[in-house]
C-alpha cells in the first residue's frame, strides 16, 4: 500500500484539470503539512488513515501557533482539513483508501461582512480619472471593467488586445481553472474602449510586439498589479474611500442584486461555478446576460 505522500503528484495532476494553478500550489502546501502530521503519528500507508487521524489533525492545528505567535485562524484550519478530506475522498475513489471520508464534517468559517460602497460613491470614484491623459483614460477603463463587468484583478490584467472587441461589444475573459466567459460591453463602455484604443493605449507607448490590453507608461509593457492597485487606492483617497480591485467586484454583484438581477446571471457574469454555496449555477446565454446586465447595472444603462 503506498504512502499518502507518494500519491501527491497523481492527485494534484487530476486536481489541476479543475482548478487554477494557484489553487493547486496552495493544496500542495496544505497536503505537505497533513502528511507531516501523519508521519508524526506513525502512519506510513494511506490505507491506514482513519477519521480519528483527520479529527486529531484538527485538534493538532488548534494547538499550534502561527509564525507571528498567534493561534492559527479558523479559516486556515478549515482549509487545512478541507484539503486533507478532498485528498482522502479522491484516494477512496481511486482504490487507495478503504474508508469513506465524504461525510467527515469540516466547519466552514463565517464569511466576513464586506462593506460595499454605494452606487454614488462608486460613480464619483470612477469619474475621478482625467480622460484627457493616456493614463487617466486607461485607469478609468480598468475601474469600469472591475465594477461594470465584475472582473477579478488577474482577469483584467491578463487581457490581450484580441480579447476586447469594441465593435461587437464583447470581452473574452480568461477566468479561474482555464474557464472562459464572453461578457457584454454596454454602448457607453464600448465607446470608452474605442477611445482608449485610439488615444489612450498609443499614448502609453507600448512596444511594437506588446499584445497586452493595459500598458504601463513607464515600461511600455503589460501593466502590473502593484501599480494598478496603488493608483486605484490613490483615487479612493481623493473620495475618502478605502478601495481595492476586489471591492469593486463585490460592489458590482451587490448593486446588480439590489437592482433585481437574477443570481444565475450574476454568477455567470462573475465566472462563479456555483450561484451560491449549495445551488449549482445555471448557464445563461450571452443574449440573456447582456439583457439582464443592461437592465440592472447602473453603469450599463
Amino acid at each position: 500500500m503506498p504512502s499518502a505522500r507518494s500519491l501527491t503528484e497523481a492527485y494534484l495532476a487530476e486536481r489541476a484539470l479543475r482548478v487554477s494553478k494557484e489553487t493547486v500550489r496552495g493544496d500542495s502546501a496544505f497536503l505537505a503539512r497533513f502528511f507531516d502530521y501523519l508521519d508524526g503519528q506513525g502512519v506510513s500507508e494511506v490505507g491506514a488513515v482513519t477519521e480519528g487521524h483527520l479529527a486529531g489533525y484538527g485538534l493538532f492545528l488548534r494547538g499550534r501557533l502561527s509564525r507571528w505567535g498567534r493561534p492559527l485562524s479558523t479559516s486556515f484550519i478549515s482549509r487545512s482539513l478541507a484539503v486533507a478530506k478532498m485528498f482522502l475522498v479522491w484516494g477512496q475513489q481511486a482504490g487507495y483508501v478503504f474508508l469513506d471520508f465524504s461525510s467527515f464534517p469540516v466547519t466552514r468559517p463565517l464569511q466576513k461582512l464586506v462593506l460595499v460602497p454605494t452606487v454614488d460613491q462608486v460613480r464619483r470614484l470612477l469619474d475621478s480619472p482625467a480622460l484627457d491623459t493616456p493614463e487617466g483614460l486607461r485607469d478609468a477603463l480598468i475601474y469600469e471593467f472591475f465594477y461594470t463587468l465584475g472582473l477579478r484583478a488577474k482577469e483584467s490584467l491578463r487581457l490581450d488586445l484580441g480579447d476586447v472587441d469594441a465593435a461587437r461589444g464583447t470581452v473574452r475573459v480568461h477566468g479561474k481553472g482555464s474557464r472562459e466567459r464572453l461578457l457584454p460591453l454596454s454602448p457607453r463602455l464600448s465607446e470608452l474602449v474605442a477611445r482608449y484604443l485610439q488615444q489612450g493605449r498609443p499614448g502609453l507607448r507600448p512596444h511594437a510586439d506588446e499584445t497586452a490590453f493595459w500598458i504601463a507608461a513607464q515600461t511600455g509593457r503589460r501593466l502590473g498589479y502593484v501599480t494598478m492597485k496603488q493608483r486605484l487606492a490613490a483615487y479612493g483617497d481623493l473620495q475618502n474611500l478605502k478601495v481595492h480591485p476586489h471591492l469593486l467586484r463585490h460592489a458590482c454583484a451587490t448593486h446588480l442584486l439590489e437592482a433585481g438581477a437574477g443570481v444565475e446571471s450574476i454568477a455567470t457574469l462573475l465566472g462563479h461555478k456555483q450561484a451560491n454555496s449549495t445551488a449549482h449555477y445555471a448557464r445563461v446565454s450571452s443574449k440573456e446576460l447582456a439583457a439582464e446586465h443592461g437592465r440592472c447595472h447602473p453603469r450599463a444603462k
